[in-house]
């Protein structure tokens, strides 16, 4: 799949692309949903079937019965496109909480504080990427804690939380050394491993699988990395991978 650049709304700044954590609070999971059978055939139901998994593959539950009956009747009457449709669930403050939630279980070990939480829930809502939100979760003072104020540690956790592998000797000296001529600045540091071109290929392979159930093609790939390096968030580009006819077609 290539990209799709059609959009309305402008407003493809929040995202879903929960490719980290698929995990949901269990009081924010809605099971044996009571839903509406579709009336209609063909699109009717296709949209159906989309507004479902889009609750499964962003939000992590089953449709609650309000929600799935609005966003189909939103389809079925052309009132909203599918992209407008997951960038709502992308922009939706479930998402949000959910992303924020997975990042102080993963980078802290706890629960969210109710200021801290709020604070950050305020940032997503005002514009700031996921991926700014969890550099500095990366960079906070209670993460080096956590790894024993030691910045070989830090380095080492950035490689196998981000890129999901060991670093290699050579690696880990190479950004101690960045680490040292920046004063220290780890949140910095983390932002970079989060925009580095190894993290934009994982996002794109993940996506593939994650939302048209296949690898990549060559094209594809290659035209998502070369967007995301010139500074795409990967939020748009989830949007546009649950909007595309492949995506809905899959269904």
């Amino acid at each position: 799949m290539t990209r799709n650049t059609t959009h309305t709304n402008g407003r493809f700044r929040l995202g879903v692309e929960q490719l980290e954590s698929r995990e949901v609070p269990a009081g924010l999971v809605v099971t044996d949903p009571v839903l509406p059978e579709p009336t209609g055939v063909g699109e009717s139901l296709s949209n159906a079937v989309f507004v479902t998994h889009l609750y499964q593959d962003v939000l992590g539950r089953n449709p609650d019965a309000g929600g799935y009956t609005g966003w189909v009747n939103a389809l079925d009457a052309g009132s909203l496109s599918r992209v407008q449709v997951a960038d709502g669930f992308l922009d939706s403050t479930e998402y949000r909480a959910n992303v924020l939630i997975s990042y102080y279980a993963t980078q802290l070990g706890r629960n969210p504080d109710a200021g801290g939480f709020n604070d950050h829930m305020a940032q997503l809502a005002a514009g700031v990427s996921r991926d700014e939100v969890r550099a500095k979760f990366f960079g906070s003072e209670e993460f080096f804690n956590r790894y024993g104020r030691n910045d070989s540690a830090f380095v080492a956790q950035l490689y196998a939380q981000i890129l999901g592998r060991t670093g290699t000797v050579g690696e880990l000296s190479h950004w101690l050394n960045v680490l040292a001529q920046n004063g220290g600045d780890r949140t910095a540091v983390a932002h970079l491993f989060l925009n580095s071109a190894e993290y934009h290929q994982d996002q794109v392979t993940l996506a593939y699988a994650a939302y048209l159930h296949r690898g990549p093609d060559a094209p594809g790939f290659v035209d998502w990395n070369t967007q995301l390096n010139a500074g795409l968030p990967v939020e748009t580009m989830t949007v546009q991978f649950l909007g595309s006819a492949e995506y809905f077609v899959r269904l």
